[in-house]
């Protein structure tokens, strides 16, 4: 159950045990909050800070529909929220898609974002097209932010 209408604010989520086992069997972050001492475990609530309502709606939506809509809008924060609570199959799934989506306006972003969640395959084909596209891309303000070391590699 989402209590927030805001597009970012602090939102209680309410699960059954059908929710609760669903999540555990997918995600190492809610089998370890589900099955310790934390409150969650007992009163079946939690919250979760700094996450869009509209990408939480998608991610739940996914985990019982198995459906998503993956836009280039809305991947880099599907992929952020299934890395930051560990759901594996989101991640695999969002992760293929920006691989795929890699491209000269993008490679600087989703090269921070891949460094920042450890994908290796991300960080890979970000770091080709950064490659391939060394000139021009040194020149944008983004550049200045990369790895020295991924840059003599």
């Amino acid at each position: 159950m989402l209590r927030c209408r805001r597009p970012m604010c602090k939102m209680r989520i309410c699960f059954l045990s059908l929710s609760r086992l669903l999540l555990t069997s997918v995600s190492p972050y809610f089998l370890r909050m589900f099955s310790s001492s934390f409150r969650e475990a007992q009163d079946g609530e939690v919250l979760l800070q700094d996450l869009a309502s509209s990408t939480l709606q998608s991610v739940l939506d996914y985990l019982y529909t198995g459906e998503l809509t993956l836009t280039a809008e809305n991947a880099q924060d599907l992929f952020t929220a299934a890395c930051r609570l560990q759901l594996l199959p989101l991640q695999e799934t969002v992760g293929r898609f920006l691989v795929e989506s890699v491209s000269p306006e993008s490679c600087l972003g989703l090269h921070a974002l891949a460094r920042a969640h450890n994908h290796p395959a991300l960080i890979r084909a970000a770091s080709r097209c950064i490659s391939q596209n060394f000139e021009p891309l040194s020149e944008h303000e983004d550049f200045l932010h990369l790895d020295p070391d991924m840059l003599i590699r």
